[in-house]
C-alpha cells in the first residue's frame, strides 16, 4: 500500500464505494477500531480455527482514559476467552 501510495497508483474504496485517501485508511486502521469482539468480525469463530499460540491486539480508543481502556479491554477479553474455553 505504501509503495502504491508513493507511486500515485493507490486506489482505495470503502464498502460504500466511496474513495478514501491513504491518510484516511491509515487513520482508520489505527484509531477507528472497536474493542476486540465487538462489531462484525466473528472473532471467537476466527480464533477457534487458529493454531494455539499467544495472541495480542491493540485497542486504541482515543478520548478514553487509560483505566477505562484497560477495564473495557479486560471485560471483553474475558468474554472472548470464556467463549473459547
Amino acid at each position: 500500500m505504501v509503495a502504491q501510495h508513493r507511486a500515485g497508483t493507490l486506489k482505495v474504496e470503502s464498502t460504500a464505494r466511496t474513495p478514501k485517501s491513504f491518510e484516511r485508511v491509515v487513520r482508520e486502521a489505527r484509531e477507528d477500531r472497536l474493542i476486540p469482539g465487538v462489531d462484525e468480525l466473528p472473532l471467537v469463530e476466527f480464533l477457534k480455527h487458529m493454531p494455539e499460540r499467544p495472541i495480542r491486539g491493540e485497542v486504541p480508543l482515543p478520548g478514553y482514559q487509560t483505566q477505562k481502556v484497560f477495564d473495557l479491554t479486560y471485560e471483553y477479553s474475558q468474554k472472548i476467552l470464556n467463549q473459547l474455553c
